[in-house]
C-alpha cells in the first residue's frame, strides 16, 4: 500500500485493535505487501505479540521505495498459510488499487473465497472511501467473506466443532454440538428435512455447546441424511462452519440411549453438603441423579440384550460416593436390562469429599447390542461431570442473615439518635408559689422526668443519644414523661412513656407540642385530675 493518503495510520490502529481483541491463545500471522509479499511474520501467539516491534518493522517498510501494490499476488500467497483444523480469519488491509491485476481482480477472488474455503472467514477492511467503492461486488450469496470499513471491527466469530451425527430411526436422539466461543449467543436452526424436526434448545448457544432437538415427523423407509444449518440472530456474531447433517440408519437394530453420547460428557449438575448446627441436621450426602428413561429399544428387549456398566471412581472419592440404581445401593458395576428399562442412576458423594469437580468414566459393553445411541458398537464410554462443594448449615445462613440485618438496623438507629435535631431547652417546675429548676439548660435528644433522680448509662446515650434527666425528685409520678426533639426550632415533641392516664392542659398526654416560652405554664393531672406537676418550658 502507499505510504501517504491518511490511510498508514488508520491501518495500523485498527490490525493493534483487532489483535488486541483476540484471544491469548490465538495464532496470529501478518504479511505486510507491496510490490510483493515483504516476508511472512509468525505465526505469533495473541500473548506474546510486541506491538512496539510490529509497528518499528511497519514503519521501515513503509518507509522504503516501491512502485506498485500488488493485492493478487500478496493474497495468494498468504491463503495457503490457514490451517484447516484452526479457525481461520483471513484479513485484507487495503487502499483497492491493485497496481498489477486490477481491482476486478481483486473482486474476482472475493467472489471464488467460497467456493475453497469452507471453514474460513474473510474479511477486506478498506482503509478509505475510494477503496471501499473500487472493490464493492455483490457477496450476498457468499456468508464467508465481507467487505467492511477501517472504522469498524469484525464481530465476534464463533466455529462449532463437527464431528460424526448418527442415529437410529426407532430411536431418534437429540445432540449436542461442541462452540468455541464463551457467552450466549442467539441463534436458530434452519433445516427443511421432511422426515425430522430439527431445532437448537431455547434458539440459545450457551455454555460453549449447541443443543439440538431431533423430532421425527414421519418414520423414513430407507437410509435418510438429515442437512440442516445454525444461522446466528445476534448482530455482530458469526458462526464458522455452520452445516451439519445426521445420518438415519433405518435398520430394526437393538439398540441402547444412554444420557449422553458415547465419548461425549453428561453435566450431572452441582450439589452441596453442609455439618448440622444448633440441632439442625446435617447434609452429609450430595446427590446427582440420571435418568434412564426407555434404555433400551424394543427390538433390545426382545433380543434380551443387556449392558454391563461399570463407573470408574476417581481415587478422590475412594470410600466416599454411593451408588443407587432406583433405591437399591449398588457397587460400582450393575447390568441395564429390560427390568430397569425405566429407572434413575443415583450418585451420592460425602460431605468429607474434597470441594472440585470430578469426572467419573462410565463405560459398558453389550450382550445382543447391535448399536450405542444409534452407532454402531456394543460399547459404550463417557464423562459424568459433578461438582461437589461444602457449603453453611441453612440454619447458620439464616442467623448470620438475621444478626447482619440486626446490626445494620442498630447502626440506623445510632446513627439517626446522634445526627437528628436536638433541643436547648430547660425544665423549671412550680413548687409553693415559686419557681425552680427542674432540668438544666443544654442540648439533648430528650429530656426524661422521673420519680428519681437518674444518671444516663453509655448503652442508653448510645442509642438515644444525649439525654437530660430531672434534679429533683418528682413524687408522685408513676412513670416516666419523655420529651423529645420536635421539627420545629426551640420546641419538644411530648410523649408519655407506656403510660395514658397522664393529662396535659387537661388533654390526655399523646405527642403534644410544648415552645419554650417562660410565660406559659403547663400542668400535667392524674386520670383523677389531680395535680401532680406544672411546669415551665425555657
Amino acid at each position: 500500500m502507499d505510504k501517504d493518503f491518511g490511510i498508514w495510520e488508520p491501518a495500523k490502529k485498527w490490525l493493534k485493535e483487532d489483535i488486541e481483541r483476540k484471544r491469548d491463545n490465538a495464532l496470529i500471522t501478518i504479511v505486510p505487501f507491496r510490490d510483493n509479499n515483504d516476508g511472512v511474520i509468525g505465526p505469533i501467539l495473541r500473548s506474546k505479540v510486541d506491538w512496539n516491534s510490529l509497528e518499528n518493522k511497519f514503519n521501515t517498510l513503509i518507509s522504503s521505495a516501491h512502485s506498485k501494490t500488488g493485492i493478487c499476488r500478496a493474497w495468494k500467497s498468504a491463503t495457503p498459510l490457514m490451517k484447516p483444523e484452526y479457525e481461520n480469519w483471513f484479513i485484507l488491509l487495503t487502499d483497492g488499487e491493485d497496481g498489477y491485476d486490477g481491482s476486478d481482480k481483486v473482486k474476482e477472488l472475493m467472489r471464488e473465497w467460497c467456493q475453497y474455503h469452507e471453514g474460513c472467514h474473510g474479511y477486506v477492511v478498506t482503509l478509505s472511501k475510494v477503496a471501499k467503492e473500487a472493490l464493492w461486488t455483490d457477496l450476498s450469496n457468499c456468508d464467508d467473506i465481507d467487505i467492511i470499513n477501517v472504522t469498524d471491527h469484525i464481530p465476534v466469530i464463533g466455529s462449532f466443532i463437527k464431528k460424526p451425527m448418527s442415529m437410529l430411526a426407532s430411536s431418534p436422539k437429540n445432540f449436542v454440538i461442541g462452540f468455541s466461543e464463551e457467552g450466549e449467543f442467539k441463534g436458530h436452526v434452519n433445516c427443511n428435512d421432511p422426515y425430522y424436526e430439527v431445532s437448537l434448545e431455547s434458539n440459545l448457544i450457551s455454555n460453549e455447546s449447541a443443543k439440538i432437538i431431533v423430532k421425527e415427523k414421519k418414520r423414513p423407509s430407507q437410509n435418510h441424511e438429515i442437512r440442516f444449518s445454525i444461522i446466528s440472530d445476534q448482530e455482530g456474531v458469526k458462526f464458522l462452519k455452520p452445516t451439519f447433517s445426521i445420518f438415519v440408519d433405518t435398520r430394526d437394530l437393538a439398540n441402547m440411549n444412554f444420557a449422553a453420547n458415547s465419548g461425549g460428557e453428561y453435566n450431572g449438575g452441582k450439589d452441596d453438603t453442609y455439618d448440622s448446627f444448633l440441632g439442625y441436621p446435617a447434609k452429609d450426602w450430595a446427590c446427582y441423579s440420571i435418568k434412564l428413561e426407555n434404555v433400551l429399544n424394543k427390538q433390545a428387549i426382545i433380543s434380551n440384550a443387556t449392558m454391563d456398566m461399570s463407573v470408574d471412581i476417581p481415587s478422590a472419592l475412594k470410600n466416599k460416593i454411593k451408588i443407587f440404581l432406583d433405591d437399591k445401593e449398588i457397587d460400582n458395576h450393575f447390568v441395564l436390562n429390560s427390568s430397569n428399562n425405566n429407572s434413575s442412576l443415583l450418585i451420592k458423594v460425602s460431605h468429607d469429599a474434597p470441594e472440585d469437580v470430578f469426572s467419573i468414566n462410565v463405560t459398558g459393553i453389550g450382550t445382543n447390542i447391535e448399536s450405542v445411541n444409534g452407532e454402531l458398537s456394543n460399547t459404550y464410554s463417557a464423562k459424568l461431570i459433578i461438582k461437589h462443594s461444602v457449603s453453611s448449615n441453612p440454619l447458620e445462613t439464616l442467623l448470620i442473615f438475621l444478626l447482619v440485618v440486626f446490626v445494620i438496623a442498630c447502626l440506623i438507629r445510632i446513627f439517626y439518635s446522634h445526627l437528628r435535631r436536638g433541643v436547648y431547652c430547660g425544665i423549671d417546675y412550680v413548687i409553693n408559689d415559686s419557681q425552680e429548676v427542674l432540668v438544666k439548660k443544654r442540648k439533648a435528644n430528650r429530656i426524661v422526668i422521673s420519680s428519681k433522680v437518674k444518671e444516663q448509662n453509655w448503652i442508653d446515650w448510645l442509642f438515644n443519644g444525649k439525654t437530660l434527666y430531672n434534679i429533683e425528685p418528682i413524687p408522685g409520678l408513676k412513670s416516666d414523661i419523655c420529651f423529645k426533639a420536635a421539627r420545629l426550632k426551640r420546641t419538644m415533641r411530648l410523649s408519655c412513656t407506656e403510660n395514658k392516664n397522664y393529662y396535659l392542659d387537661g388533654i390526655k398526654m399523646r405527642k403534644q407540642i410544648l415552645t419554650a416560652n417562660e410565660d406559659i405554664e403547663h400542668v400535667i393531672t392524674d386520670k383523677n385530675n389531680i395535680e401532680l406537676l406544672t411546669l415551665i418550658v425555657f
